[in-house]
């Protein structure tokens, strides 16, 4: 997204960029996606979302999502994330330039592949909880990584995303009357890191373990809009959500056997 017509934010899943698009909420700033239905509309200090705002209905297994038709929703800033999905896309570098221009500076949040990992996990675990789905919640709290890894490995090669997750579904005996919601969220878990900066070299990296860089990604964003800005702490995995995955050698072993060949991009490519 193009923050104050100041600077490009890469926004990347699991990567803080909810965390990043609400603070620049608070701090009321313009911001613009590529696809201008979504921008988020200011009036009078309320803070509102455009049409296709999709909102959470927690208890409808069947059907948890539904949209909202059109209008535009009142945002309870001190509510983020618990009334209303907050428009936040991962939108391609690309596409970015091909809209804006190219005379933005970029910058982006990373994160290790490991701790993106269990925390898709952990969101997972908690959409089940809050949607009631007890039994899939319970098996999948319990599960190993051994056991989560259940599948083929060319199965991700070929993109196969929705036949992993019934292949996890069937061999966990997880909840089959939440199927259509269990094969949707495990598909975005088992999905490999997407590349949507296609390893620009012009990107400034923030690290989302290093508090120092987070610091300095606050000062950064203060200095070229001339605004105050503070990167709030949202979106966190509620503590009662519990689990066994664990980030160990053997874990790490397992999860690079798997997406080694996808994950592993050269940062430049030429044309000799």
């Amino acid at each position: 997204m193009l923050v104050e017509n100041k600077f490009f934010f890469i926004s990347l899943p699991r990567s803080a960029s909810t965390a990043f698009t609400e603070s620049c909420i608070l701090s009321k700033f313009d911001i613009k996606h590529v696809d201008s239905r979504f921008d988020i509309i200011y009036e009078n200090d309320k803070v509102y979302q455009r049409v296709d705002v999709w909102h959470h209905d927690k208890k409808k297994l069947d059907a948890p999502f539904y949209k909202v038709p059109n209008e535009k929703m009142e945002i309870d800033i001190n509510l983020f994330g618990k009334k209303f999905i907050i428009t936040n896309l991962h939108e391609r570098l690309i596409h970015m330039f091909d809209r804006f221009g190219y005379n933005y500076p970029i910058i982006a949040i990373k994160r290790h592949k490991l701790n993106r990992f269990i925390s898709t996990f952990q969101k997972v675990l908690e959409m089940l909880y809050n949607l009631d789905d007890k039994e899939s919640y319970e098996k999948l709290k319990k599960v190993s990584h051994q056991d989560l890894f259940c599948f083929d490995r060319n199965l991700i090669l070929e993109e196969k995303f929705e036949e992993i997750s019934k292949i996890v579904i069937d061999e966990l005996k997880l909840n089959r009357k939440n199927e259509e919601f269990l094969v949707g969220t495990l598909k975005l878990l088992f999905k490999p890191m997407s590349y949507y900066h296609n390893n620009n070299i012009n990107i400034k990296w923030f690290d989302l373990l290093d508090e120092d860089s987070l610091l300095e990604m606050e000062e950064w964003v203060k200095n070229i809009t001339k605004k105050d800005f503070k990167l709030i702490k949202s979106n966190k995995t509620p503590k009662h959500i519990e689990h066994n995955l664990k980030i160990t050698q053997d874990f790490k072993y397992f999860y690079d056997s798997i997406y080694s060949e996808t994950e592993n991009h050269k940062s430049l490519k030429t044309l000799l």
